[in-house]
């Protein structure tokens, strides 16, 4: 069972994750037991209901067993992505030599994801796709993620000055993950037995305006070929309150989106906070950039950077944030976000109730605990057949009701 370092105040991130539709005047209240055998570890039962005119009111009622617990819970605004695909390709080929990682780096982000993904009975698959299979992958899956993690370049049959297959994927509904430096600035493709075995025909800055439409990350010194150049201003400076929420991991942002730029975008900020090097409005570790249909999670640096040298945990934490993302499966939307943190004896009973004053679209609510292997709920249209979900006989759910969101859940970690 995986445990997830402490970082803030959370503690460890071992998850338990709520999506909730939002309708007026209904309160739906949803009951998780966890635990080891008949001796629960760790029970939730959380109850919902709308703050008028736009908000939600979340009451967490907790019970430790036979150990004390400390619980971490959170509440933010956002809401389901819709259908997609249930597949996460990543991209990884050992020809496209990683700027930002070594290839074993890059493969291990999807071994690990995979490994997450089948221990929470997720009907999502990963798969691993190479650069000449690519292009027709993604035609065959056009609500799929597309994880590109460590390796800094895209292949330029997909994005270049000639090809532009990323964007309108992305626009139509594609969800890219990114980490790896600058978002589009390297594109090329391999020449084997030619010069030095790659032919870069980079965008440079200009690859992020052609992706997303806006100047994302702020430009600092470096050419074309080189890239950008030495970042002497990287360390975080304080973590983001949607980042406490949430349970994020992942902190290095020395190429990640400015905060300013993102939020006349209707972008959100996700993650810890960095300073600029040029200045500029400070960056952050994970950005949520919409592109039409679809999006982009902007995660502000990868495994290496040349500017700080390795980055500790990295492809851990890139391959547990990463498995956040796609098992929530949601679009976050700016506004007020609210958590707190609880530690409980063992038997001990405890309750917590988190607002957010604009929750039209939706929310998130999320459940943290150090014992517990990591419990995913959402928010769908029915509750699921008696013994329909492999983890029934540990898991309470109430009779569904006969109108509005209700829950629906599966085990994870």
């Amino acid at each position: 069972m995986r445990q997830r370092r402490r970082r803030g105040v959370i503690g460890p991130r071992v998850a338990a994750t709520f999506a909730i539709l939002v309708v007026v005047a209904l309160i739906v209240e949803s009951v998780l037991v966890v635990g080891l055998g008949s001796i629960p570890i760790l029970q939730v039962r959380v109850s919902t209901s709308p703050v008028p005119p736009h908000g939600l009111a979340a009451t967490f009622s907790l019970a430790a067993g036979l150990h004390p617990v400390s619980v971490h819970v959170g509440l933010v605004p956002g809401s389901p992505l819709g259908a997609t695909d249930p597949v996460v390709l990543v991209f990884a080929d050992q020809q496209y030599r990683p700027l930002y990682a070594a290839f074993n780096d890059v493969y291990g982000v999807a071994i690990r994801l995979s490994s997450y993904l089948t221990l929470e009975h997720s009907n999502l698959q990963v798969q691993v796709v190479d650069a000449p299979n690519l292009p027709n992958v993604l035609t065959q899956h056009p609500h799929a993620f597309l994880v590109m993690a460590g390796t800094g370049i895209i292949p330029d049959s997909l994005f270049s000055l000639y090809a532009n297959q990323l964007p309108q994927w992305i626009r139509g509904g594609g969800m890219l993950i990114w980490a790896g430096g600058p978002l589009a600035y390297f594109e090329g493709h391999p020449t084997p037995g030619v010069g030095t075995g790659f032919a870069h025909q980079d965008l440079g800055w200009n690859g992020q305006v052609r992706l997303v439409g806006y100047d994302l990350t702020d430009p600092w010194f470096g050419g074309p070929t080189a890239g950008p150049g030495p970042v002497t201003s990287s360390n975080v400076t304080y973590t983001d309150e949607f980042a406490q929420a949430l349970g994020v991991q992942y902190s290095a942002s020395p190429a990640g989106a400015n905060l300013t730029s993102l939020a006349q975008h209707n972008g959100v900020g996700l993650g810890f906070v960095g300073a600029s090097p040029n200045g500029s409005a400070p960056r952050t570790s994970l950005a949520w950039v919409p592109v039409g249909s679809g999006g982009v999670f902007f995660f502000g640096g990868a495994i290496y950077d040349p500017a700080i040298g390795s980055i500790p945990q990295a492809s851990v934490q890139l391959a547990e944030d990463i498995d956040l993302l796609v098992s929530l499966n949601f679009r976050p939307a700016a506004g007020v976000v609210d958590h707190q943190d609880l530690s409980l004896s063992p038997g001990q009973h405890a309750s917590a109730t988190l607002s957010i004053p604009n929750a039209s679209s939706g929310a998130v609510a999320v459940v943290h605990s150090e014992f517990q292997g990591s419990l995913l709920f959402w928010w769908g249209d029915s509750f699921p057949s008696p013994g329909a979900i492999p983890w029934a006989a540990s898991a309470v759910l109430p009779a569904s009701p006969t109108i509005g969101p209700v829950a629906t859940g599966r085990r994870s970690r």
